[in-house]
């Protein structure tokens, strides 16, 4: 789906295409060496990118967010959406293993139509989010959420990454039914939405999403950013005066920040914060 970003294409936003396309839209295969052609570049600048492009062409935003995303997906419902698109018995066998064997999450116990008593003591939910198959499956999981927002709600402007997701529309009304509606298809994945992650507003007084402040003209670094970073140059420092970690380590970790942060007005907020730096390690006596 073209408006969800959580996962990377491979390469630098390319990939090889093993088909063509005939005037009849059917791919076959051409025989020939595969051609780079351009992919869907994914991640988080990339969301924040056709955010602010969504921003620009309607007047309000609906921002919504997945209460307890990753300990709630359901093991039975993935397996099942996983089925539908795989028909190796193999491969299926390895992921239902992977799913099962998932470290215990936090616990869920929520109520949803038809449920009895016991369904939510009974089902399996819940996967680790720092597993590298995490992501794929989260993705899966909502699939069938951008198509629908997309496709049967036919909302003119959308944009997800991973739980945390935007719908833009001009009228209010459009975007208030579309949150029900979204809220009872969640249901039947036995999702709910954030009560306190959701609201409706003009995309002029900025929107937090993937860790910036949106506006229509400019963007910033969402709040707290520049504060949290801060911290972690000073326990930075502490750690390189003691000899704990060296410049590579260092270096890596502020220039993933400061690749984060170029994405957004914040070039005098970065001045601030880099231009005092200094590490240096006391010689022992």
């Amino acid at each position: 789906m073209h408006d969800s970003y959580a996962c990377r294409p491979r390469g630098a936003g390319f990939q090889p295409a093993a088909v063509s396309v005939g005037p009849s839209g059917a791919g076959r295969p051409t025989g020939q060496r595969p051609v780079p052609q351009r992919a869907h570049v994914k991640g988080t600048h990339a969301a924040a990118n056709r955010f602010q492009q969504h921003c620009r062409r309607f007047d309000y935003v609906l921002k919504a967010d997945i209460r307890k995303y990753f300990p709630s997906i359901d093991h039975e419902i993935l397996k099942g959406l996983l089925a539908r698109k795989l028909k190796d018995r193999k491969l299926l066998s390895l992921l239902s293993r992977i799913i099962d064997g998932s470290n215990p999450q936090e616990p869920r116990f929520e109520y949803f139509p038809g449920d009895d008593l016991f369904t939510p003591y009974e089902r399996r939910r819940g996967i680790p989010i720092g597993n590298l198959t995490s992501q794929f499956f989260a993705n899966v999981y909502l699939n069938g959420l951008d198509h629908f927002i997309k496709e049967v709600l036919r909302i003119p402007g959308y944009v997800r990454y991973c739980d945390d997701f935007a719908l833009f529309a001009d009228d209010k009304e459009e975007l208030w039914a579309a949150k029900a509606a979204a809220e009872e298809y969640l249901a039947g994945l036995r999702l709910k939405l954030h009560p306190g992650k959701c609201y409706l507003q003009p995309v002029t007084v900025g929107t937090t999403f993937v860790g910036y402040r949106i506006f229509p003209s400019h963007r910033l670094l969402a709040p707290g950013g520049g504060r949290r970073f801060q911290r972690r140059l000073k326990k930075l420092q502490r750690r390189y005066q003691r000899g704990e970690i060296g410049l590579p380590h260092v270096r890596q970790s502020v220039h993933g920040w400061l690749g984060h942060a170029k994405q957004a007005d914040t070039f005098g907020l970065r001045r601030a914060l880099i231009e005092p730096l200094s590490f240096r390690r006391f010689a022992v006596a």
